[in-house]
């Protein structure tokens, strides 16, 4: 992508300067095209190469400018300054004497090559501006004198008509891809593939953050169960601590289930609800079989039910 038309030339201000009627239809579309070509992200593949992560600024004539010999010195002096000249084409704009002379003056710049279409409505034949279709070129004659011909040119358009079974949002896509294509200066169809690889990036990045996603939440919601749900444990003594009762000692459910004497202790949420004593119960030492221990509102305990054998 050249800063420069020629040598000594003023870098340009622009990559696109667009031209559009101005209704509010073809509005509508420079204001879609403003902003999906400022917001457009040129993929990494191609900055590896030299290209910027962003295209430049982009010039569109916010005010309604009466048509006239010559444009007004903003108009003029931001088409100087522009790289290429993206015109709203729908069947009414070759009535607009006003986008015709903006063509004509940036024809006048030696860059008819340069002007581009953006065709919204209607057929090209009678939605392309006439000097559109001409591409002014010197020439010399054989007794030395000099003059201007013009050529017939077709200009690149990128086409956002309706089709059937493709999508709005697609043709968008397509269309802002060929123009940016010409304003990078590389091919259509690499554009369109390194697109392609980035949003199957971007795709596979997604599901792996909603498939990491849906794991936390299953593994939030696994540990709120397992956190919610009684846990049993056995033990060999009992021990009362700050007036609770614990188990001391912690064995397995086999060895329990052979022990003459042990404790089965249940918690919930780290807190010890029931206690039981399995096994022999000696009346003189203890004579207790069962406590169910009650908290209050604010977690702390509030009292012990205690049952004997």
């Amino acid at each position: 992508m050249t800063d420069t038309a020629k040598p000594g030339d003023k870098p340009f201000l622009y990559d696109a300067f667009i031209s559009y009627r101005h209704v509010n239809r073809d509005r509508k579309w420079a204001e879609w095209l403003i902003d999906a070509l400022e917001r457009y992200r040129v993929p990494k593949s191609l900055q590896d190469k030299g290209l910027p992560a962003r295209l430049r600024k982009v010039f569109r004539d916010e005010d309604e400018v009466p048509a006239s010999a010559d444009l007004n010195d903003q108009i003029r002096e931001a088409l100087i300054a522009s790289r290429f000249l993206i015109v709203v084409c729908s069947a009414f704009t070759p009535r607009s004497r006003w986008v015709e002379r903006e063509i004509q003056m940036f024809n006048e710049l030696g860059r008819s090559d340069q002007v581009l279409a953006l065709l919204t409505e209607g057929e090209p034949g009678d939605s392309f501006p006439d000097a559109m279709l001409v591409r002014p070129r010197e020439v010399v004659d054989a007794d030395g004198g000099r003059r201007i011909v013009k050529e017939d040119k077709e200009p690149l358009a990128a086409d956002v008509r309706p089709r059937p079974g493709v999508s709005s949002e697609r043709l968008k896509r397509l269309a802002l891809l060929r123009l940016v294509a010409v304003i990078l200066g590389v091919k259509f169809d690499d554009l369109r593939q390194r697109e392609h690889e980035r949003e199957h990036r971007q795709h596979v990045t997604w599901a792996a953050l909603a498939a990491a996603l849906m794991l936390l939440i299953a593994g939030g919601g696994g540990l709120n169960w397992n956190m919610m749900r009684p846990k049993t444990a056995y033990y060999r003594h009992l021990v009362w601590r700050w007036g609770l009762p614990e188990g001391a000692g912690r064995i397995d459910a086999e060895t329990h289930g052979h022990s003459a004497r042990s404790y089965r202790v249940v918690t919930l949420r780290g807190k010890v609800v029931e206690v039981k004593h399995d096994g022999w119960i000696r009346a003189e030492a203890d004579g207790f079989a069962r406590w169910l221990v009650h908290y209050g509102d604010d977690g702390t305990a509030a009292w012990i039910d205690i049952f004997d054998a």
